[in-house]
């Protein structure tokens, strides 16, 4: 299924700018939003030597504790899979 999945990986190879930026900002907003047991609180999208680093602070339902993490999208992960 093309469509299912985290779409932030296509955009590795992009020129890093502010569509960039805003297009994964979109696609953690979705994804999140799939899933009624959190709230995005925050979203930060930055670059990092081969890669995108996300930034996610969510709420957690009912209990109301909030937690942050981050998520790095390598490019070598993707040349190590075609590889393989």
């Amino acid at each position: 299924m093309p469509s299912y999945g985290c779409k932030i990986w296509n955009y590795l190879f992009e020129p890093f700018d502010d569509l960039i930026v805003q297009a994964c900002v979109a696609e953690v907003d979705r994804i999140i939003a799939s899933e009624t047991r959190v709230v995005l609180q925050d979203c930060v999208v930055k670059q990092f030597n081969q890669g995108l680093m996300v930034q996610v602070t969510l709420l957690y339902r009912p209990y109301n504790v909030v937690n942050s993490f981050s998520i790095e999208f390598d490019q070598r992960a993707l040349e190590l899979d075609s590889v393989g």
